[in-house]
Parts: C-alpha cells; sequence; structure tokens
C-alpha cells in the first residue's frame, strides 16, 4: 500500500450461551461468523468467511479483606473458508487459547494479566509475521463508572518477537444493556 485509504471492514456477528455458572465458577459457549463485507484490495477485509468456536471460564475467590481473585481461561479454534489476501499461504484451521488472573480489590477497579496465543493463520512462510505461532501477554484493568458502565485498559507485549506488534495499546469503552 503507498497511500492511505477509508472504508468499511469485514462485519462480525457474535453470540454467547452461558453453560454453566453456580456460584463463583462460570463457563460460556461462544461463537462469531466473520462476514467479508470489506475491500481486500484495499486490505480493509481478508475476503474469506470465518466461524469460529471457542469456550471460556473463570473461577472467582473472595479474599476477606482484600476484595476477590479470578482465574480465567478460553480455548477454541477458527475454520476460514479461502481468502484473497495471501490465499495460497493461509492456513484454514487456526487455534487459540488464553489463560489469566485478575485482582479486584474493589467494586470498581481490577488489576489483570494474561497470556494469549494462537497457531499460524499462514503457512509456508519464512516470516515470523505470518508463519509462526503468536504469543502476546498482556497486562491492565479495568474502572468501572458504574454497574453497567465500564473501561478496560490495557498494554500488550509480544513474547515470540516479530509474531504480533511488539507493543499494544488496548481501550475498551463498554456499555452493558
Amino acid at each position: 500500500m503507498d497511500d492511505s485509504n477509508f472504508g468499511i471492514g469485514d462485519v462480525r456477528l457474535s453470540a454467547a450461551y452461558q453453560i454453566y455458572g453456580e456460584g463463583p465458577g462460570a463457563a460460556t459457549l461462544r461463537a462469531s461468523l466473520k462476514i467479508p463485507t470489506g475491500s481486500s484490495g484495499k486490505l480493509h477485509g481478508s475476503g474469506s468467511t470465518d466461524l469460529a468456536i471457542w469456550l471460556t471460564g473463570s473461577r472467582d475467590k473472595a479474599l476477606e479483606k482484600w476484595g476477590h481473585w479470578t482465574i480465567f481461561g478460553a480455548a477454541g479454534g477458527m475454520a476460514m473458508t479461502d481468502g484473497k489476501v495471501l490465499k495460497e499461504q493461509q492456513n484454514n484451521l487456526v487455534g487459540f487459547g488464553t489463560i489469566g488472573i485478575g485482582w479486584s480489590p474493589a467494586p470498581v477497579i481490577a488489576f489483570k494479566t494474561q497470556l494469549s496465543t494462537h497457531t499460524p493463520f499462514y503457512g509456508d512462510s519464512s516470516l515470523p509475521e505470518l508463519g509462526d505461532s503468536a504469543v502476546q501477554l498482556i497486562m491492565g484493568g479495568t474502572i468501572a463508572f458504574s454497574p453497567t458502565t465500564s473501561l478496560d485498559i490495557g498494554v500488550s507485549e509480544d513474547l515470540a518477537v516479530y509474531t504480533s506488534p511488539d507493543v499494544a495499546l488496548h481501550l475498551a469503552l463498554t456499555r452493558r444493556f
């Protein structure tokens, strides 16, 4: 790409169903369908339809005077049709997972650390950016403005060098209805 451009990317539809939620533990089955609505020629999309299915779980433990801690994780896979970006090298199946721990000393704040990984999206490449599995360490937290509105802040570091951005900043403002 020689010039900047603007456009709509691929559209993603997501759904979740809690399969377990008693006491301090929870498990949820999640699915996501990506529809190739973005222009692959302008790199606004991949040109493939993707279906991801994964399981998330967490376990919470109250600490008498120190809030509570949580351990959480996720594991799943994604199947992709042949895309239009590096079609010859694309892997049609990718696995991914996350494990992390969080501590909330008060209801309005939580600190989190997680390790995330995924198998390569492209094979047959001498470039680690395309052909190697990625591993990232993410540290940050959540500030709750109300019971339904929160701000997540995080910083990620690539532990498997060159397989993901060296350092990335994550901000997410969430409002639950």
